[in-house]
């Protein structure tokens, strides 16, 4: 009997003894980390605009972008461009207040000794010349006032450039004001016009009007619309991005197609193949047109109608918002395919072409006019009510002018 107990007690003894090894292994897997506490030194610059770059110099920030989460004026940055383990660089966020700047490094929390200054973002209301014939028409030695808010006062802090159909222009203010920044139109302005570009203290922004030349003609695109043509420019680096300078509706989602059969990209509008749906979707983008005859082209190098409802037009209407299609026709359509139009036609359309044709293998051209008596905000793009199979492709949108 003492000796069935004795070995019991050994076994026992023995489990409790393995059970005591294994929580020694686990707790030693599982070991807690203290991270050491980190430390904001200084910071450069110590004012800036939303959208400038931010370093932030200290010491034990770690090299982990995800553990790290900074603060402007309790303003949370969203991108953080790049950490190492005493040099934090951001982009100051939209909306940032001016205050002490946060840190956080996994469960530390800390903030800047000093303050940091957010600048008030310069902001374009308007542009106006002098020329007799109306405020967007200039020529050499016109006076141009522009107005807006948050100019500084400061010339020396100011420049501005006429970017040109054919070359770029910089000009001398003569005037800076904190609501108004004006000049003289030099010798060597370009013939047909260009759109003001404006630097502030490195803050650079884009008047939305450009100016043009009374006696222009011809293709005049490059004044009104951005990323208009081939090459394309987007977001992202997988084969559909948003496209730069396009304006789309909610849930659009991307409009620039780039793979081995366009290289260059196109403007693109499909439902299928891994793109949802467009039903009163549009794309489009905002201009000022002076007064003059204007005739647009879409170039459209694919089109397929398979199945579902399709409806795709390009459009032109005064004000800043296209209307969305009010007609379904169902008969002698392609495919059975539902097709989407306007009928009637909104007063607000200046100009309209509705892309109609069938598969194709050669590119088609689509063209609509309007004549402008004066000058007019409008909203240049497409509007669409697809969904199936479908999808429209264009390699270049082109507007021409002549006097009328």
């Amino acid at each position: 009997m003492k000796h069935i107990m004795k070995s019991s007690l050994n076994l026992l003894m023995a489990a409790a003894l393995a059970a005591f090894g294994s929580g020694c292994e686990k707790d030693a897997a599982f070991k807690q980390y203290v991270y050491p506490v980190p430390s904001i030194t200084e910071f450069y610059p110590a004012s800036g605009y939303a959208g400038s770059q931010v370093a932030i110099s200290g010491t034990e920030f770690g090299d982990q972008i995800e553990a790290v989460g900074v603060t402007f004026g309790g303003v949370e940055v969203e991108n953080i461009l790049s950490c190492t383990n005493n040099r934090i660089i951001v982009q100051l966020p939209e909306g940032a207040q001016s205050g002490k700047i946060g840190l956080k490094v996994w469960n530390h929390e800390t903030e800047s000794a000093g303050e940091f200054t957010v600048i008030p973002t310069p902001v374009i209301a308007s542009v106006v010349s002098d020329h007799p014939a109306g405020e967007l028409f200039a020529a050499a030695g016109n006076s141009i006032t522009i107005t807006g808010s948050n100019f500084g006062g400061d010339p020396a802090n100011v420049s501005v450039t006429i970017q040109g159909l054919e070359n770029d222009v910089p000009v001398t203010p003569t005037e800076v004001t904190e609501t108004e920044i004006k000049f003289t139109l030099p010798a060597d302005y370009s013939e047909d016009g260009g759109t003001i570009l404006l630097n502030i203290g490195g803050y650079e922004l884009e008047a939305q009007s450009s100016l043009i030349n009374p006696d222009a003609e011809g293709d005049v695109t490059g004044l009104f619309l951005k990323n208009y043509k081939q090459p394309f420019l987007s977001t992202g680096d997988s084969e559909w991005g948003t496209g730069l300078s396009w304006i789309t509706s909610s849930g659009f989602g991307a409009c620039i197609q780039t793979n081995s059969d366009y290289p260059q990209g196109v403007l693109g509008i499909q439902t299928g193949w891994g793109q949802g749906t467009k039903m009163d979707a549009l794309l489009y983008q905002i201009a000022t047109l002076p007064k003059g005859e204007y005739t647009f082209t879409v170039n459209v190098v694919e089109n397929v109608k398979e199945s579902g409802t399709y409806g795709v037009a390009f459009v032109v209407v005064e004000g800043v918002q296209i209307p969305l299609f009010n007609k379904e026709e169902s008969n002698g359509n392609t495919n059975g395919v539902k097709q989407c139009t306007y009928n009637p036609v909104p007063d607000e359309v200046l100009a309209w072409k509705q892309i109609t044709s069938p598969t194709i293998s050669e590119p088609v051209q689509y063209t609509c006019s309007c004549t402008l008596a004066d000058t007019k905000e409008v909203a240049i793009g497409f509007v669409s009510k697809m969904k199936g199979t479908n999808t429209v492709k264009m390699s270049e949108i082109k507007i021409e002018r002549s006097k009328n």
